[in-house]
């Protein structure tokens, strides 16, 4: 079956919607290929077509300016196991080179919660990155709950970011789920 639509009027086989030609001097003509319709207009309907369409122009340009602009300030996760500054440093560099966002948060689960020193140590690696990737936005999130498929999906509706906006390192062995149980969570190889 063709998609190109035969006019009976003569316009032969041509795609598209529109033929057109100049006619005579301020006129603009065309013809309709899917209505087979010959259709003319002045030159001050056409400039005010052209204005319309300029407008047009000019709001789908702000439109995907602002849609751009909301892709790269929506965040990203990382979930880290034990905050080594090294394997998040790669996941960020990750991050920057493969997602288009500006915002980056890194999510570390403790159960039991975690000892003073080792979340100021935490605290500190990841200002430290901060400053150092200063196109990037930086954050560390804690939760005091154990990492499984439930509290990923808790976190995402918490932090009303998608699960397929979410990274995990490589999962040692002693990770009783698979990564395929996550719902989404993809994997950064180190």
């Amino acid at each position: 079956r063709s998609l190109v639509k035969k006019c009976p009027k003569g316009g032969g086989g041509r795609r598209g919607r529109h033929s057109s030609s100049m006619e005579g001097e301020g006129t603009f003509s065309w013809r309709d290929t899917e209505t087979c319709e010959e259709k003319t207009v002045d030159e001050g309907t056409a400039l005010n077509n052209k204005d319309h369409a300029v407008s047009c122009i000019q709001s789908l340009n702000t439109r995907i300016k602002s849609w751009i602009k909301n892709a790269n300030t929506a965040p990203v996760v990382f979930f880290t196991k034990n905050g080594s500054i090294v394997a998040i440093n790669k996941a960020v560099l990750y991050i920057r080179q493969n997602e288009d966002t500006q915002h980056i948060k890194i999510v570390h689960f403790a159960p039991q919660g975690m000892k003073a020193e080792q979340r100021a140590c935490l605290q500190s690696d990841i200002e430290f990155l901060d400053r150092l990737y200063p196109k990037h936005c930086i954050d560390l999130v804690f939760v005091q709950q154990e990492f499984n498929r439930l509290a990923v999906e808790r976190l995402a509706a918490f932090l009303q970011i998608p699960v397929n906006r979410m990274f995990i390192g490589c999962p040692s062995k002693s990770f009783k789920d698979t990564v395929a149980t996550l719902g989404g969570v993809r994997v950064i190889t180190h």
